[in-house]
């Protein structure tokens, strides 16, 4: 398999190209003597515009990438499904079994009591992402903000990606 240039407005250029290569029958592996080293953006709101630019990446690779979902192609499909795509569309999924729940609490008591604590919960997972506290309810609430960049990386997406280029947040 050749290189093929990639187009202009990629954003995932590094995820792309292994993706494109792989179906080709070229075999990408695992270094485990190399090492990166990545630094954390100093703040939530830094790490979620990073997220929003690149979700907006997976949906654009999501869609130019589709023999990667060829069942022809079991091993990288299967892998490429449960280890991206479902991560990808995990704030659709929430969106939808959110409103499945309240559709629910509508009807019985204990699902209004169920929706009812799932808002307290975000809401406190929010709070406790603003206030440094609260471990496990800080974690959930880091979760739940980067699915909602990621939702957030679908809009743009949906909206057209003008370039490829993006500026880093400071760390």
């Amino acid at each position: 398999m050749r290189y093929e240039v990639l187009p202009k407005d990629t954003i995932n250029d590094d995820f792309t190209v292994v993706m494109q290569i792989s179906p080709g029958g070229t075999r990408v592996v695992y270094d485990e003597t190399a090492i990166a080293y990545e630094t954390v953006p100093p703040s939530v709101h830094d790490e979620y515009h990073r997220r929003v630019r690149i979700g907006a990446g997976n949906y654009q690779s999501f869609v130019r990438l589709p023999n990667a979902l060829s069942p022809r192609q079991s091993v990288l499909a299967f892998t490429y499904i449960s280890h991206k795509v479902l991560r990808w569309f995990t704030p659709h999924l929430l969106l939808v079994a959110g409103c499945l729940l309240l559709m629910l609490a509508f009807d019985s008591k204990l699902y209004a009591i169920i929706c009812a604590s799932a808002v307290l919960v975000c809401m406190l997972s929010f709070a406790a992402v603003q206030l440094q506290r609260w471990r496990v309810l800080r974690l959930l609430g880091f979760w739940l903000s980067m699915n909602i960049a990621l939702m957030h990386g679908f809009l743009v997406f949906l909206r057209g990606v003008e370039s490829g280029g993006w500026k880093s947040t400071e760390r």
